[in-house]
Formats: structure tokens, C-alpha cells, sequence
């Protein structure tokens, strides 16, 4: 994972940076099972008691939100030139 980004509470739009530690264990517990792409973003959601994946999108077609673009476009950037 490079960023993570919260953009909604309770239906209401809410851009905070960062994300709780047990969205980032599910979301790596998802990757282990299933990459779709070298890179890719996952928005993934809490309902009741239990996290969802809402979708799963190429890179262009994230929001950003408050993820911290420059260490996303950093970090992409030297993937894409060491391959």
C-alpha cells in the first residue's frame, strides 16, 4: 500500500487522510488472495461490524481524495520506470 484515504461517514462526504489499521489488514488479506493489476485501487467500505469492497478500479480511476498524490505519482512513477 502506498496511500490511503477516508472521503465518506455516514453518507455524508468526509476527506481524511489515512485509514484505520484493520481496513489496511483486510485489504491486504484481499491482495493476498487476488491482485488484479500491478497497480490498482481498492475502495473498500464498513457496514455494521464488517468491511466490503465497494470496487476495484485501474489507477486512473481514483479519486485521490486526500490520499497524498505525491508519494502516489512518486511511487508510480519508479515502479513504471524500473520495469
Amino acid at each position: 500500500m502506498i496511500a490511503a484515504s477516508q472521503y465518506r461517514n455516514n453518507f455524508r462526504l468526509e476527506k481524511k487522510k489515512g485509514c484505520p489499521s484493520s481496513v489496511i489488514t483486510y485489504a491486504e488479506g484481499l491482495c493476498s488472495r487476488f491482485v488484479p493489476h500491478d497497480v490498482f485501487v481498492i475502495d473498500i467500505c464498513e457496514c455494521g461490524d464488517r468491511y466490503y469492497i465497494v470496487e476495484c478500479n485501474c489507477m486512473n480511476g481514483d479519486g485521490f481524495y486526500n490520499a497524498g498524490i505525491e508519494a502516489i505519482v512518486f511511487n508510480v512513477t519508479k515502479y513504471v520506470s524500473e520495469i
